[in-house]
């Protein structure tokens, strides 16, 4: 038998975010301020559960460890992916993300030669016909700890209107090339990734789809009513934004607010705006879970398919509106009787079948089954 036939003891997450590394992934306190990362803390109790070693890349190639036979999950792909994969007793066994892929365009570019690199692919839906490469693909869904409603939640008509929690951030700037003929090798560089990246606006339309700019237009919009708040890091930055956009930012934020008081505080509002990174099929994070776990209803936009994975009636859909002032005017004439039949639908899909792909228990055991069957 060979020694990647050996069963392997030992578990190595492939990780190279700094928060992560040193074996902090599986420390509960260390992660419970990234929303998702609590799953890889309890899918690390499962596979320890099971007999198994469980270390970050950068501490099992330091360690003596790093000969024995070892199962390999890369969360995208890292500074340790390459010297894991050449290893002979290391499994490739999965590969994976939750990263929206306006933020991580290249590795979304290249998922058909990663798919050749792993046995198993956990990415959004909309990268199944892009994993060509041979491994087992896996739709993922967002790991949420808890798909209940809060208790000790205010009654809706009690709370103010609307709340909108988002960090500020922008999507990357495509290159601007420009012509300096005394550097001809680093002119002809940027010309070349302007042209590439023009390439992929036309080949990925998700690209083109900049919810972040859209935040923007909301908070521009919503900021001259006095019951809307914004929450979120980053916004006493101000500098990227327009003298208009920070004059609406400044009258309407509220400060930061940390993973552990989400919940509470989208409590006290009768609507949320839920506006992903960008409109990808599949892509669905936490921010409609929290609403729901809140009793708050969520405005949602983001996942095209959105209606495919929770009931239409849990939630407001805003492309049904044409601008936002037309989105206003429908929730502020809501009654309580709609508003309870989106509630009721909400509460509803967290207890049934088709929310269970939505829970940290499903993710966890469907990524430890593809570890080590």
């Amino acid at each position: 038998m060979s020694v990647i036939d050996a069963k392997p003891r030992i578990f190595v997450f492939d990780v190279d975010i700094a928060p992560f590394m040193a074996n902090r992934v599986f420390d509960l306190d260390q992660v419970r301020q990234y929303p998702g990362a609590e799953a890889f803390v309890r899918l690390g109790e499962v596979l320890r559960a099971r007999g198994m070693m469980t270390v970050t890349a950068d501490a099992y190639l330091q360690s003596p460890m790093r000969t024995e036979p070892a199962v390999c999950l890369s969360n995208e792909l890292t500074q340790f992916t390459d010297i894991l994969l050449s290893m002979p007793h290391v499994v490739p066994a999965a590969c994976m993300t939750l990263e929206s892929p306006i933020v991580i365009h290249d590795f979304y570019r290249e998922i058909p030669e990663t798919s050749a690199r792993f046995r198993h692919v956990f990415l959004w839906k909309g990268a199944r016909e892009c994993a060509t490469g041979g491994a087992q693909f896996h739709e993922i869904h967002w790991p949420y700890p808890n798909l209940a409603l809060a208790e000790g939640v205010p009654a809706w008509k009690e709370r103010r209107f609307l709340s909108l929690v988002n960090s500020n951030k922008h999507m990357p700037a495509p290159p601007t090339p420009t012509l300096d003929l005394r550097h001809p090798r680093h002119t002809y560089r940027q010309f070349r990734n302007a042209a590439r990246w023009r390439r992929l606006e036309v080949s990925e339309p998700w690209l083109r789809s900049d919810l972040y700019a859209e935040r923007l237009r909301a908070i521009g919009h919503f900021a001259r009513s006095a019951d809307f708040d914004l929450y979120g890091r980053g916004w006493d930055d101000t500098s990227l934004l327009t003298k208009a956009e920070a004059a609406a930012v400044a009258s309407s934020y509220r400060g930061e607010i940390g993973p552990l008081a989400k919940i509470e505080t989208l409590s006290q509002y009768k609507f949320a705006l839920c506006l992903e990174n960008t409109s990808y099929s599949g892509y669905i994070t936490e921010k409609i879970f929290d609403c729901f776990a809140a009793g708050c209803i969520p405005v949602y936009l983001g996942d095209p398919d959105i209606g495919q994975s929770v009931p239409p009636d849990a939630f407001v859909d805003t492309r049904v509106f044409r601008t936002f002032a037309d989105l206003e005017a429908s929730l502020r004439s809501m009654d309580g009787e709609m508003a309870q039949r989106h509630l009721d639908a909400a509460q509803e899909f967290m207890g049934s079948a088709a929310a269970r792909p939505f829970t940290q228990d499903f993710f966890v055991h469907e990524v430890a089954a593809a570890l080590i069957g």
